[in-house]
């Protein structure tokens, strides 16, 4: 009782938002899925047939309107007040480049790492997986930069890219949280 009808045949989808924020507003019917993933009605009848449709299932769809999705339930979100000017906007990047609802953090960067034979850092302060990891699967000069002996404590876990960058938008030169680095 209460789990919806989506988890008949996505059991470990829908059980993996369950205790969230996305899942926690889910019923029956599988309403919270429908908000993201697009009307089911047509594939609850015919499962092999019809598919759901809408931008996150639509391989010709822009990363507007991929990240649209998101933004119609968090753009009144503060830290993305700043977000159409973004430097990741601007190169197509969309929220669920990074952001993945159905997974846990550690799992999700834990497939990304694996995927591009990435070590983890032998010495780090948390036993979470560090953020950072989700960063330099595309800035992968970054990632040479801090695994040098001499570098920020990012990989140890003391500091994180997020600390000093806004991933969701500035308009500050280098995406810096503040205009300078000295007033960082």
């Amino acid at each position: 009782p209460g789990m919806p009808v989506c988890a008949n045949c996505h059991e470990k989808s829908a059980t993996s938002i369950m205790l969230t924020a996305h899942g926690a507003t889910n019923d029956a019917s599988g309403s919270s899925c429908q908000t993201c993933h697009g009307d089911a009605s047509a594939h609850l009848k015919d499962p092999n047939k019809a598919k759901p449709t809408n931008a996150l299932n639509n391989a010709n769809a822009t990363a507007d309107e991929r990240s649209a999705i998101c933004l119609s339930c968090h753009s009144g979100s503060r830290h993305l007040d700043n977000w159409r000017v973004s430097t990741h906007r601007k190169v197509d990047v969309t929220c669920v480049n990074c952001h993945n609802v159905h997974q846990t953090p550690s799992a999700a960067n834990t497939k990304q790492i694996r995927s591009a034979g990435f070590a983890a850092a032998p010495y780090t302060t948390t036993s979470r997986s560090l953020a950072y990891k989700n960063c330099v699967e595309c800035h992968r000069d970054t990632r040479a930069e801090i695994l040098k002996p001499s570098h920020h404590p990012i990989v140890e876990g003391k500091v994180t890219c997020q600390d000093c960058h806004d991933p969701h938008g500035s308009t500050n030169r280098g995406g810096l949280r503040a205009e300078s680095i000295h007033d960082l």
